[in-house]
């Protein structure tokens, strides 16, 4: 019986942690030498330990959760292989692999997500609250009314104890990125403020569903209005692109479908400006497992440039046409099979993708990022190939392309047949040294 802890307990309580995270925390600080809040320190998000510390009373009552010696269900979610983070718990009935955002992302509305409550009649600034409309970790998003605009408006407001530097400067950044994109498919920012010291932003209130709630209620979609939808994301990305703007978040949940069928990208919440310095640093984990590429999933930021946001279209597209993300499970497989792991073909989940189509979808989802789309536009322009029957510049796997994937799947045994290959070509030039030396010496 491993010794439980206050800290634990707290996480538990603020839904930080499911009851199987929390006992692998215990355990895994136990087999490290760490105290259970230090080891949560260490690998919660910021804004989530914040949050944590600061909750926990200064004579903490006994806490109820105590964890068995016997082996955890789905031990591993949100303990990952990255160093430095342990993602939030996903809402109470929010399906497998669909895991929140660990930094930013709004889901619908719940009560105890914060302590901001602004009822119907409140007024921020020149905006009268209507209703609530979605709350997350660190904002909630209400409808109001715009007189200046004279309709309706979305306004998300920071929420309460959210306010850490990390947080407020993701809030600013977002604010700061979206506001210059003017795009007829990206959600369109109108104004930036602050109410009793809290950040807020007031965005176009779009009708329509977002695109994961169209696959929950219809399933997947008919493939080429997949490849409408996400050749108008390319066209908005690439816009964003050309402005030194990083989604980094692309998934169905943060695209909403207007009710003439046009898409709009909204959550702008992990965006990164390239060209001014950010606020995430080696070892973070940003974004949500089932979409985001390898080198983001490793927790190698550094790295990630504009072939990320094709890998997140790349998986959005695939979670159209064949109604699964690419890789599910807890947060620790799906990662696993991020970083080591080929995607199943969409072709093999569903016959209508024909070959070209899952030739594009699959490219966009290499590991390696110099083996996607190099570009957006290169990405987009073969979707508007594939609309007008035309040839595409993507091409299935050769023989090389199918080695070099075999030797990242197999690291080991390749350098044992690598090793087998030069000693055998080794052997056969002795071999064939021996048979003309011979020869030499019987002339």
């Amino acid at each position: 019986m491993l010794p439980a802890d206050p800290h634990v307990q707290r996480a538990l309580d603020l839904g930080l942690l499911t009851p199987p995270q929390a006992e692998e925390a215990v355990r895994l600080a136990h087999q490290d030498g760490l105290a259970p809040a230090e080891f949560l320190r260490r690998r919660l998000a910021p804004e989530a330990w914040a949050r944590l510390a600061t909750s926990v009373p200064a004579n903490p009552a006994p806490p109820s959760f105590a964890p068995s010696s016997g082996p955890v269900p789905g031990a591993g979610f949100g303990l990952n292989p990255v160093p430095g983070v342990v993602q939030p718990a996903p809402p109470l009935g929010q399906p497998a692999g669909q895991a929140d955002t660990v930094v930013g992302g709004l889901q619908s509305s719940a009560p105890g997500a914060g302590t901001t409550t602004l009822g119907p009649g409140s007024r921020i600034g020149d905006y009268e609250i209507l209703r609530e409309l979605a709350r997350g970790g660190m904002g909630v998003v209400y409808v109001a009314w715009s007189a200046p605009l004279a309709r309706e408006v979305a306004i998300k407001l920071l929420l309460e104890g959210s306010s850490t530097s990390q947080g407020l400067e993701r809030f600013e950044i977002e604010a700061r990125t979206a506001a210059r994109l003017k795009h007829p498919n990206i959600v369109g920012i109108h104004h930036v403020g602050d109410h009793q010291g809290a950040p807020y932003l007031v965005m176009d209130l779009i009708p329509g569903r977002s695109l994961d709630e169209l696959l929950a209620e219809e399933g997947p979609l008919d493939p080429r209005e997949a490849v409408r939808i996400v050749h108008a994301l390319a066209g908005a990305l690439a816009y964003a692109h050309q402005r030194s703007v990083l989604h980094r978040d692309l998934k169905p949940h943060n695209v909403i479908l207007r009710q003439d069928g046009t898409p709009i990208l909204t959550d702008f919440g992990l965006a990164k400006d390239v060209e001014a310095e950010g606020v995430t640093v080696n070892g973070q984990m940003l974004g949500t497992p089932s979409y985001m590429p390898p080198e983001q999933a490793g927790g190698e930021l550094e790295t990630v440039d504009r072939r990320a946001d094709v890998y997140g279209l790349g998986a959005t597209l695939y979670h159209l046409l064949t109604g699964v993300p690419p890789f599910q499970g807890e947060t620790f497989e799906i990662l696993v099979g991020v970083l080591t792991r080929d995607p199943k073909p969409p072709a093999s989940l569903r016959a209508e993708v024909d070959r070209d189509l899952n030739t594009l979808c699959l490219k966009c989802l290499e590991k390696e990022p110099e083996a996607r789309y190099r570009t957006m536009g290169e990405l987009e322009a073969d979707l508007a190939a594939y609309l007008a029957d035309q040839p595409l510049s993507a091409r299935p796997p050769n023989l090389w392309d199918r080695a070099r994937k075999w030797r990242r799947r197999n690291p080991h045994l390749s350098a044992v047949v690598l090793a087998s290959g030069l000693l055998l070509g080794a052997g056969g030039l002795v071999a064939n040294f021996q048979v003309e030396s011979a020869g030499r010496a019987a002339a």
